[in-house]
């Protein structure tokens, strides 16, 4: 899809829009990855701190990544084993450093190459939901989205304090390489509750399609076929983002 819309990037966003994006930007602005930026209603592509919080993670994980494999290559234990497991987990360590650092490339593409395809889907999703809306899906939504954003974090949080209080001491950088796997990793958290939020939509479209059939109404039917458009164009973008990145991890 070409994502070169006419919709204007720097546009309003409603307040119960919002609130069901914000538990999804909270952890993405907590782990230093935003995806577009909004104050006093306004959501725009990524300003300038946005950028600086962005490129500041990025480093933070590529320079973590590399100190970690670096470590490995050079660790006096592993070494001391025989040949065949030295290279065994030498191997399975340059290879996860494989994959681990074109996902933090990816994602930083994604976030700062890719922000104003995130403020369209934002709007898009807007649109459709100024048409089509239930408020109980929208509050079980916004709730699971709470309850899923504190399972994560609390989750790596009680693993960190474990690792570092009770089981042993690893190194400083290792809490980062934590901290940087969750960065990635969220971002299948958010692709995932992108998809949710789109089903939902086309299957309140679904019974607003039956309602339609009923009344028969023409203007009705121009806007039911307007927010099927929108719908589909939210779904091309969510793919175009995210195909590569998930199917990475």
């Amino acid at each position: 899809m070409n994502s070169n819309s006419k919709i204007d990037l720097k546009n309003q966003i409603d307040k119960d829009v919002q609130s069901i994006f914000w538990p999804l930007n909270f952890m993405q602005i907590i782990l230093l990855n935003p995806k577009y930026h909004v104050k006093n209603n306004i959501i725009c592509p990524n300003n300038f701190l946005n950028n600086v919080f962005l490129i500041s993670g990025f480093i933070t994980c590529i320079v973590t990544s590399i100190y970690r494999i670096i470590e490995t290559v050079f660790d006096e234990n592993l070494i001391r084993y025989s040949d065949s497991n030295y290279y065994f987990y030498l191997s399975a360590s340059v290879f996860d450093f494989s994959v681990r650092f074109s996902g933090f490339i990816m994602n930083f593409i994604l976030n700062f190459g890719k922000t104003k395809q995130h403020v369209l889907v934002a709007l898009y999703f807007q649109e459709v939901h100024r048409f089509i809306k239930n408020e109980n899906s929208n509050k079980h939504f916004i709730l699971i989205s709470w309850l899923s954003v504190a399972g994560i974090f609390g989750y790596y949080i009680f693993l960190m304090i474990y690792l570092y209080f009770f089981l042993f001491r690893p190194p400083l950088y290792g809490l980062f390489y934590i901290f940087c796997i969750i960065i990635v990793d969220i971002n299948t958290i958010y692709f995932i509750s992108l998809i949710i939020l789109l089903t939902d939509k086309v299957k309140l479209w679904n019974l607003a399609l039956l309602l339609t059939q009923r009344n028969g109404c023409r203007m009705y039917c121009r806007q039911m076929f307007l927010a099927y458009d929108k719908i589909l164009k939210c779904y091309d973008i969510v793919k175009e983002l995210y195909q590569v990145l998930v199917s990475n991890n």
